[in-house]
C-alpha cells in the first residue's frame, strides 16, 4: 500500500512539472510573440514617419530650386512706336543706320579709359552699388540691344545722363534699364548727337530674360533728355 501511495505521488509530482513547464513555455512564447508585435509596430511607425519627412524634405527643395524653367511668353504685338524698339525684325533684313546719316562719335565720350569708373560711380550712386550690365539680350535678331538690371528706389529716368556717360558705346545702341525694385523698365534711344528719347514701362515678370518680351508693360512716361544741357523734357502720353 505504501509502495503505491508512493508511486501515485512521484505521478503527481511529474504531472505538475509537466503542467508548470507547458505553462512556462505557453508563456514565455506569447511574451515573445508580444514582443514582437511591438518590435513590427515601432519598425513600421519609424519608416512611415522617415517617408513622411524625407517627403516633406524634396517637396520644400524642389519649391525653393524650381522644378523646371519658366514658361517663355514671347509678345506678338508690336512695341509703342515712340520708344523704336522692333520684336520680330528679321536678323537679314534688320535696318541698320546708314553710314552718312550715323551720328559721329565724340571721341572723349567714348573714351573707355574712365569707363569702368564711371560705371561704379553709376551703380554707386543710383543702383545701391548692385547691377549687371549685359552687351548682350538673348534672342536680340539686330545686335545692338543692351540691358542693366538692377534693385533700387532711385527713378533712373531723371539720369539718363549720366547713364550715357557710363555706358553708351555705339550711336545705334538700343538700352533697356530694368528696375526690379520699381518694377519699371526704361527704354533709351538715341536720336542725335546731344538728344536722347526715353520711355518709361511697367515692368512685367521675367521680361528681362528675353528680347521680344523687353518693354511690352504699359507706357508710364515719354521724354527727351537733351545731353547737351541735361534738360529732361516730359512728353505728353497720347494713350
Amino acid at each position: 500500500m505504501a509502495y503505491w501511495l508512493c508511486v501515485n505521488n512521484v505521478i503527481t509530482i511529474l504531472n505538475n512539472v509537466i503542467i508548470l513547464f507547458a505553462l512556462v513555455r505557453f508563456g514565455y512564447t506569447e511574451i515573445e510573440k508580444d514582443k514582437r508585435k511591438i518590435r513590427e509596430k515601432e519598425r513600421r511607425r519609424f519608416f512611415t514617419m522617415f517617408s513622411r519627412h524625407f517627403v516633406l524634405v524634396l517637396f520644400i527643395f524642389l519649391t525653393l530650386t524650381g522644378c523646371g524653367k519658366p514658361e517663355r511668353k514671347i509678345s506678338d504685338a508690336s512695341p509703342d512706336p515712340v520708344i523704336n524698339v522692333v520684336h520680330d525684325e528679321d536678323p537679314g533684313t534688320a535696318s541698320e543706320i546708314d553710314s552718312e546719316d550715323e551720328p559721329s562719335r565724340d571721341p572723349e565720350r567714348f573714351d573707355p579709359a574712365d569707363r569702368e569708373s564711371l560705371q561704379a560711380a553709376f551703380e554707386d550712386n543710383y543702383c545701391n552699388g548692385d547691377a549687371t550690365f549685359y552687351g548682350k539680350v538673348n534672342e536680340d535678331v539686330t545686335g545692338r540691344w543692351r540691358m542693366l538690371v538692377f534693385y533700387s528706389g532711385t527713378n533712373i529716368a531723371e539720369h539718363i545722363p549720366e547713364y550715357y556717360e557710363a555706358y553708351w558705346q555705339d550711336p545705334s545702341e538700343v538700352h533697356f534699364l530694368v528696375n526690379l525694385y520699381l518694377r519699371t523698365t526704361t527704354v533709351v534711344n538715341r536720336l542725335s548727337d546731344d538728344l536722347l528719347s526715353v520711355a518709361v514701362h511697367e515692368y512685367e515678370d521675367k521680361e528681362e530674360l528675353y528680347a521680344g518680351s523687353l518693354a511690352g508693360g504699359m507706357l508710364y512716361g515719354q521724354y527727351l533728355v537733351h545731353l547737351d544741357t541735361g534738360e529732361i523734357e516730359e512728353l505728353e502720353n497720347d494713350s
